[in-house]
């Protein structure tokens, strides 16, 4: 994937398994560029862009990223992301036709129970549907089990894993996640974005002269000046 920014002398190249960060240290730039995203209005944006795929079609920048605006407040419960999960579930379930006739079998004795239950009452009553694994998991409010004093890394750690297990398609932005984790923490991220083969981006304001070996840095500093990653050796290296 490409996004093309007309005001950027070069493209932003993402691709899966890769940690790409756009540092902008100008900070008007940055809030233009952050607001551009979110928005998903591509060359409508306060900022104008577009989005190409790696067949160099153009697609749509409004479904072509999960912008991730706070690392503090991790959307959990993004809609395609729990489709796709009760999707992934189901799948697997009627791959295990053990499993499946098992399932089908304890929602039928739950039925029988409840339907017993109800001829103490006046009126007739009946199941409305009948068993199905994306109602039921919706119901039960099934979604991965965090604790809620548990460290920052670990639910991004979780986080990127269930976009793994999802297939998920689109770009996941995070915003200035640098200035909540430390070295080795980034590190973690970048390694799991690795081996997640997922297609992340990075938007960050400060500068950051450490060195990642799975971050590929583009950057606009506070004068404008833009220094792109080497084509041959596709990382950033600090000259620090």
């Amino acid at each position: 994937m490409r996004i093309c920014f007309p005001g950027f002398e070069g493209d932003i190249e993402i691709h899966r398994g890769e940690s790409v960060v756009l540092e902008v240290n100008n900070r008007v730039l940055f809030a233009r560029v952050c607001a551009s995203i979110a928005g998903g209005f591509g060359d409508g944006a306060v900022e104008p862009y577009s989005v190409w795929d790696d067949s160099g079609d153009e697609i749509k920048a409004s479904t072509s990223f999960l912008y991730v605006g706070d690392p503090l407040n991790l959307p959990w419960d993004n809609r395609a992301m729990a489709g796709a999960l009760a999707g992934r579930f189901e799948k697997l379930l009627f791959e295990d036709e053990a499993v499946r006739v098992e399932a089908e079998s304890a929602f039928n004795a739950l039925r029988t129970m409840m339907g017993n239950l109800s001829l103490q009452l006046q009126a007739d009553y009946a199941f409305g549907i009948d068993w199905d694994v994306k109602r039921y998991l919706k119901s039960f409010g099934f979604g991965v089990d965090l604790a809620e004093d548990g460290l920052l890394i670990d639910k991004i750690i979780e986080f990127l894993l269930l976009a793994e297990d999802v297939c998920l398609k689109k770009v996941i932005v995070f915003v200035n996640l640098k200035l909540f984790l430390s070295k080795k923490e980034l590190e973690r991220v970048f390694e799991q974005v690795f081996c997640s083969g997922l297609n992340v981006f990075f938007l960050e304001t400060e500068h950051d002269s450490d060195c990642y070996a799975r971050e590929k840095r583009y950057i606009i500093d506070q004068d404008l000046l833009e220094i792109w990653p080497s084509k041959s050796v596709g990382l950033f290296v600090s000259s620090q």
